[in-house]
């Protein structure tokens, strides 16, 4: 039994370095829980995230109109006219747009990004990955954060994309603008436009591969894209061109992050990660495992479309509910032992891509980069242990996200 009251920030030191103890706590005392810093509903049992996530006519992922509620009265017209971008770009943001439209432009793109045309780039993703550890030979310690994870996700995403030729630095630092925006809120112009600038940078990096493919199309992704149809529909350049930079951004933003905190989780974890070398054939479970404790993203935001009731709380039109994923994900009511990392573990049904009809569209390639990436570091570097168990993360209250990880490569 607690005996003091729970810290209702979900920004708090405490919320941010170890989020699964703090959210267990919120689930054990208050699963649905009215949090008036937020202004929203936080769920932390598995049964009401996945309940939720399965009533896309109830509650509504629509970022846009999220942000929108989010300004003062009467002043949405104002910042479409200031932030033309982002109410252009939001509509056309699979993630973040409901059905109808959810369906048909799901429905487009799922024809051409399919799970056997994603496991068609493993080789090329193997080759990624032990190339960048070829240029990181030579060293005996490394941040794995900046000069691995970063590069290798940006890197597949472009390749996929067939985008080359482009400083994956400026790529990053035009996704990072977009990130604060997408993963923040709030009406302060100053985050509005940070994210006009991340959003204008990766449409200008793939509007010239779109308006060349549109003209010679090639046997790749976004010639496919462009040529594919759905009840007669096909997706404008325009669609085409914010998808493709949304891929960027999301394809690498969330992969970044899992594969540092995954590594992070099994070297801190030794006994796991010794299972892991000694036998490969753990190695699928064990990406399945990482995803499950150290996914990339905490929580989903939702918003309700009419009054409703979760458990015995009553849900207004337009309040704000987030989805806690991490919760969701060690619930024992749903996973046994769900505080022990086990990279055996089997089933694993956790919901840490999300579930229903917006389940992350990138989780096939997320899985593989992160598979292959541990398989190549558990043969080159067995004996890779962290620098320093005094890592940090930043505070977002959607991701989980380091700041860097140090490693010790032998």
């Amino acid at each position: 039994m607690h005996t003091t009251p729970l810290d209702d920030d979900l920004l708090s030191p405490e919320a941010i370095k170890n989020p699964r103890a703090y959210f267990e706590r919120l689930r054990q005392e208050a699963p649905v829980h009215w949090n008036a810093r937020q202004g929203a509903w936080v769920l932390t049992s598995y049964e009401d995230v996945v309940s939720v996530c399965r009533r896309p006519d109830l509650f509504s992922s629509d970022k846009l109109g999220f942000n929108v509620k989010q300004l003062p009265e009467g002043e949405g017209e104002k910042y479409s006219e200031h932030y033309p971008e982002i109410f252009s770009s939001y509509p056309s943001v699979l993630s973040a747009i409901d059905n109808p439209f959810h369906e048909q432009f799901r429905s487009i793109v799922s024809q051409v990004w399919t799970p056997a045309r994603v496991e068609q780039r493993r080789a090329g993703i193997r080759a990624a990955v032990h190339e960048l550890l070829d240029e990181l030979e030579g060293n005996e310690k490394i941040d794995f954060m900046r000069e691995f994870s970063v590069r290798l996700s940006l890197k597949v995403i472009l390749d996929f994309l067939g985008i080359h030729g482009t400083d994956w630095r400026e790529v990053k630092a035009y996704a990072d603008q977009w990130a604060a925006f997408h993963f923040g809120s709030g009406a302060a112009p100053t985050r509005w436009q940070t994210g006009v600038d991340g959003i204008k940078g990766l449409i200008g990096i793939v509007a010239p591969r779109v308006a060349e493919l549109m003209k010679s199309p090639e046997d790749d992704y976004i010639s496919w894209l462009l040529q594919a149809e759905w009840k007669g529909h096909r997706l404008t350049d325009e669609q085409v061109n914010v998808h493709c930079a949304t891929m960027i951004f999301a394809g690498h933003e969330t992969t970044t992050n899992l594969l540092a905190n995954g590594l992070h989780l099994l070297l801190s974890n030794r006994g796991e990660w010794d299972r892991i070398c000694s036998d490969p054939s753990l190695m699928r479970s064990a990406v399945e495992e990482v995803i499950r404790m150290e996914g990339s993203i905490k929580c989903m935001a939702r918003y309700a479309l009419d009054d409703t009731m979760i458990r015995d709380k009553n849900i207004r039109k337009g309040d704000l509910v987030l989805l806690v994923n991490t919760a969701a994900n060690s619930d024992p009511a749903k996973f046994a032992n769900p505080h022990s990392v086990d990279v055996s573990r089997r089933p694993n049904a956790h919901v840490s891509f999300g579930h229903g009809i917006h389940i992350c569209l990138g989780a096939p390639l997320a899985r593989i980069e992160a598979h292959e990436t541990y398989l190549a570091l558990s043969q080159r570097y067995p004996s890779i242990r962290l620098a320093t168990e005094a890592v940090e993360y930043h505070p977002i209250l959607r991701a989980r996200a380091l700041k860097e990880l140090p490693v010790f490569l032998r």
